[in-house]
């Protein structure tokens, strides 16, 4: 019932400047308002909310993809600095970590990882890995990607190569940096292809 007058009462202050009356005027206008014919009840799981991008309440907080910078905003450098702070002067909750820079850390050559804007797959720019010899390996990485043990997972990446002998390697390190290799990757084609990868090492088109 309280939602029953709620809307009644929010139609009733929408339609009121129309009802005005100047000063002395008359109206034969009326409304009348039956709060006794009652309809099917709203389910109480139904409800609405609103909720706003403070702090790390979405990114970090109920956002379910856990990957930061996952379309590559920021570009990917050999500096490695991806987090800042903020402070909101009007709710004084304090500080607050926010992400400043890329979060992908480069692995192997710094020189080896640099952004293009040729053929982006999503956004402005794409991270490029290029590779000098046959026997370098380079690439990304990111930290702090917390997964439930004993937990099945599965990750989309799409990616492209300029030979199908190059091989992409996906892996996931424990906090002892203890490598858990997942997928493996050859063929690849120039144009981005999407793939898979989960913890059992399967993967598919």
């Amino acid at each position: 019932m309280r939602t029953s007058y709620f809307l009644i009462l929010a139609f009733l202050l929408n339609i009121f400047p129309f009802c005005q009356q100047k000063k002395g005027e008359t109206s034969d206008n009326i409304i009348i308002v039956d709060i006794g014919d009652i309809s099917t009840p709203i389910s109480p799981f139904i409800y609405g909310q609103f909720i706003e991008h403070l702090g790390r309440c979405i990114y970090g907080g109920i956002w379910a993809e856990m990957l930061e910078d996952r379309k590559f905003f920021y570009p990917i450098t050999s500096e490695y600095n991806p987090w800042g702070t903020r402070s909101d002067p009007f709710w004084k909750a304090g500080e607050f970590k926010i992400l400043v820079g890329s979060p992908w850390k480069v692995i192997g050559d710094p020189q080896a990882v640099s952004m293009t804007t040729r053929k982006p797959f999503v956004g402005e720019q794409d991270p490029e890995i290029t590779l000098a010899g046959k026997e370098e390996e380079a690439g990304i990485g990111q930290e702090g990607l917390l997964l439930e043990m004993n937990r099945e997972y599965t990750g989309r990446i799409y990616l492209a190569a300029s030979s199908p002998d190059i091989i992409v390697k996906v892996s996931v390190k424990s906090e002892k940096n203890e490598p858990a290799p997942i997928a493996e990757y050859t063929g690849l084609e120039d144009a981005y292809g999407r793939t898979s990868a989960t913890p059992d090492g399967t993967k598919g088109a």
